[in-house]
């Protein structure tokens, strides 16, 4: 039995249910249950039964609890007395890729901020989606952050399942089209944009390049939905900016304003949710499946989650 398996354990006590500790530890249900079923089988004891109000108890499992809090405390303890030396950061890495989410990028400064003391090699990455998953898969990036349209779901899915990876929904938007004062669209009054008015308008469609078939076709699908003008592909998300800033063009993304709430994402930059959109994005994560995520990478995620759901 590992510490691991005692926090799961725990988790699944705290908060009542195995599907909402399977949340909030950022694991596949199926996970959890086999990894609490394997300690059940290890000490020959069932920890829980499913009872009218969800999960409860067993008697044995009372004593399981009492004794793992007692275990995680002097668990918690022992890492607190090795980073007073700072051993316990040793050698350790944390590493993530992402695409291209600005308070994502202000997040991970927060938490380096405050480890920078501990020795712990930092790693970010801002990328397209096919080496965000590519990264993870080979243990570049223990974490990757998307932004996926529901378009294609099955199949890019499956994509990510192949690469032997896990992906969890953080947050479901509603697509925003970003434009500069250079747009027309900075002269409407109106608080939102319909995909048939951005069809009518004649206007500029900026989009960053992908790499592989399926996402240039996911990429191509979006273009087609909103029929622009014509299409300004950039390679460089870094000239997004500039494009934005210079040209009658709009981008197709999320715009969070949980997120946003506190430091904008650019002061002459603005946003218009778009009405009647045939797809929703997704800000999720992927990380390799039947593993542990390290404390600092919960953290990471756990701020995510904060950010986007205005906590």
């Amino acid at each position: 039995m590992k510490i691991e398996q005692i926090q799961q354990v725990v988790e699944v006590y705290r908060v009542g249910s195995i599907n909402k500790a399977a949340q909030t530890l950022y694991m596949a249900q199926s996970t959890l249950s086999s990894s609490i079923q394997s300690v059940e089988k290890e000490l020959r004891h069932k920890i829980f039964i499913r009872g009218q109000k969800g999960t409860e108890l067993t008697e044995f499992g009372h004593a399981f609890i009492k004794y793992g809090q007692e275990i995680l405390e002097s668990y918690q303890n022992i890492l607190a007395a090795a980073q007073c030396t700072e051993q316990t950061m040793q050698n350790a890495k944390f590493g993530i890729s992402v695409y291209y989410l600005l308070f994502a990028n202000r997040i991970f400064y927060q938490l380096y901020k405050k480890y920078r003391s501990h020795n712990i090699d930092f790693s970010y990455k801002n990328d397209s989606r096919d080496r965000i998953i590519a990264d993870v898969a080979k243990g570049v990036s223990e974490l990757g952050i998307l932004v996926m349209p529901s378009l294609f779901k099955v199949q890019w899915l499956d994509l990510i399942h192949s690469h032997q990876l896990e992906y969890f929904i953080l947050s479901i938007e509603q697509p925003q089209v970003l434009f500069g004062s250079q747009c027309q669209l900075s002269r409407s009054p109106q608080h939102s944009v319909s995909v048939k008015e951005l069809s009518a308008a004649n206007i500029d469609i900026i989009t960053i390049k992908e790499h592989s078939a399926l996402f240039k076709a996911m990429e191509a699908e979006v273009v087609k939905i909103f029929r622009p003008k014509k299409q300004i592909q950039i390679s460089d998300r870094d000239l997004l900016t500039g494009m934005l800033l210079q040209s009658n063009g709009y981008y197709v993304a999320t715009m969070n304003k949980n997120a946003y709430k506190e430091e904008a994402y650019h002061p002459n930059i603005h946003s218009l949710p778009v009405e009647n959109a045939p797809f929703q994005f997704e800000i999720g994560f992927v990380k390799k499946q039947n593993t542990i995520l390290s404390d600092i990478a919960l953290e990471f995620l756990n701020m995510i989650r904060s950010a986007v759901v205005g906590r």
